[in-house]
C-alpha cells in the first residue's frame, strides 16, 4: 500500500475539504430525450440487477441489456448499487454519503438508508433529500450491535487516518453475514502505471492510504471480514483526463467545460483499460470489494 508521511493531524484536516466537490448540488442533466432515455436504461439495470423484487417487466429486462454494449457505463451502474441486491427490510449505512445521491438511488432499489457524513456542508445538501443523514462519524453515532444487514464506503477509506479501527467498528454494527462494500482508487491500476506522481488520485493531503487489492483484502480480514470479492474496474474514466491535466501543468477540467474531443478520449481510454483487464486483472482504475461478517 502507500501512505502519506507526513499524516494531516486531525484538526488540520478540514482545511482540506473547505472547497470540496460535496459543497455544490448535484446539477441535472438537461430534459432532453438523450438524457431522459440513459437514464431510464440506467433504472431499468438497477432495477433488474439489484433492485428487491425479483419480478420484473420485459420492458425493463430488455432496456438493461443495452448496457452490456457499453461495459464502462455498467460497471458504473454496478458500483452504484455497490454490487449488493437489495433484501426486504434490509437496513443500509452509508458512510461518507456526501451529498447523498447514491443513498437516494440505494433508497429506490428498497433499501432502508441512513447516511453519516463529517462535512456539515455536504450533510446539510444531503438532507434536502434524504432526513435520515447525520452529521458525524460511525464511532460518534454509537450504533447497537447488529443494526445493519449492508455497510458501504465509496471513496472513503482513503481519507481515513486510522482505517483498521473503522473497519472494525463496521464489523461490530453489522449483523451476521451482513455485507460490507468498499470502493476506492486502485493503487495497481494502469492509470498510476502511466501518470506515475501526477496520477490524479494520489490526491493529497486528503488521500491518506491507497490501497492495492492485496492490502485491501489484508485489512478487511484483520478486521474479522470474509472476503467474497475483490475486482478492480475501469470506473473512473475522468481519471485519465485529470491526470493528463496534472502532467501538463493546466487546470483540472470541471465536468460541464468538457469538450467532446476529450469526452472520446476518456471513453477510448475507459474502453482499452477494459480491455486490459482481460490480460492484467488487476488493473483497473477503482477497487471494489464485497466482504461479509462472519
Amino acid at each position: 500500500m502507500l501512505w502519506l508521511n507526513p499524516s494531516p493531524i486531525p484538526e488540520d484536516l478540514p482545511a482540506a475539504y473547505a472547497d470540496y466537490m460535496t459543497h455544490v448540488p448535484l446539477k441535472e442533466s438537461p430534459r432532453n430525450f438523450l438524457n431522459k432515455a440513459k437514464a431510464r436504461i440506467l433504472s431499468s439495470y438497477l432495477q433488474v440487477h439489484y433492485g428487491q423484487s425479483n419480478r420484473t417487466m420485459t420492458t425493463d429486462r430488455m432496456l438493461s441489456s443495452i448496457l452490456y454494449c457499453f461495459p464502462g457505463h455498467r460497471v458504473d451502474a454496478d458500483a452504484t448499487a455497490f454490487g449488493l441486491k437489495a433484501i426486504p427490510g434490509g437496513k443500509l449505512l452509508e458512510i461518507g454519503c456526501g451529498r447523498g445521491t447514491q443513498l437516494s438511488l440505494l433508497g429506490k432499489l428498497g433499501w432502508i438508508t441512513e447516511g453519516l457524513d463529517t462535512d456539515a456542508t455536504a450533510v446539510a445538501i444531503a438532507r434536502q433529500q434524504n432526513p435520515s443523514v447525520h452529521e458525524g462519524d460511525v464511532f460518534s453515532r454509537a450504533y447497537a450491535p447488529g443494526s445493519f444487514d449492508a455497510v458501504v464506503m465509496s471513496h472513503v477509506i482513503e481519507h481515513v487516518t486510522s482505517p483498521l479501527p473503522l473497519l472494525a467498528e463496521c464489523h461490530r454494527i453489522m449483523k451476521p453475514h451482513a455485507r460490507l462494500a468498499i470502493l476506492t482508487p486502485n493503487l495497481e491500476s494502469w492509470g498510476h502505471a502511466i501518470y506515475k506522481g501526477n496520477w490524479y488520485p494520489l490526491d493529497p493531503p486528503r488521500h491518506i492510504h491507497l490501497f492495492t487489492p492485496a492490502s485491501l483484502m489484508h485489512l478487511c480480514r484483520k478486521a474479522g471480514f470474509h472476503i467474497t470479492s475483490c475486482r478492480s474496474t475501469p470506473r473512473s474514466r475522468s481519471v485519465f483526463l485529470a491526470s493528463r491535466a496534472l502532467a501538463s501543468n493546466k487546470n483540472l477540467p470541471v465536468s460541464t467545460t468538457i469538450r467532446w474531443k476529450s469526452r472520446l478520449w476518456m471513453e477510448c481510454m475507459e474502453n482499452l483499460e477494459c480491455m486490459r483487464l482481460f490480460l492484467k486483472p488487476s488493473c483497473g482504475e477503482e477497487l471494489h470489494l464485497i466482504a461479509t461478517r462472519n
